[in-house]
């Protein structure tokens, strides 16, 4: 959802579950590497 680029951050983070977009980060990052925030501005590049 974050790649495709239809909804920002606090939107995925809810429609996966998160109700707190900080622990959805914390995850992502674990998962990816990335922060979601940094993951947004690299796929723009």
């Amino acid at each position: 959802m974050l790649q495709i680029g239809t909804m920002n951050i606090m939107e995925v983070a809810n429609a996966v579950g998160y109700s707190n977009p900080s622990h959805f980060a914390e995850v992502f990052k674990e998962k990816y590497g990335l922060n979601p925030r940094d993951f947004v501005r690299y796929r723009s590049q």
